[in-house]
């Protein structure tokens, strides 16, 4: 089972930007976790900015991901 070959660049970059998503998803999820198990002002700021800006650096991610495909392509390519 052989795969198509990526440029290295591409392959650091894409797990750069998964790990970095994971890492945002897993912090909305403690965030609004915390928020619902104890309550307070701080709290409920801090899980609706991240329930707000987490799925946006998460769209970010992916287009960065894309970006560097795109970048690092070769001519016999068809992105």
């Amino acid at each position: 089972m052989t795969e198509k070959w990526t440029h290295p660049t591409v392959r650091r970059g894409t797990i750069w930007w998964t790990m970095q998503s994971i890492a945002v998803g897993g912090l909305i999820v403690a965030l609004v976790f915390l928020a619902f198990w104890k309550p307070s002002t701080e709290t409920t700021i801090a899980a609706a900015a991240a329930l707000i800006l987490g799925p946006l650096l998460i769209f970010m991610a992916i287009k960065q991901i894309k970006a560097l495909r795109h970048e690092y392509r070769y001519s016999d390519e068809n992105l």
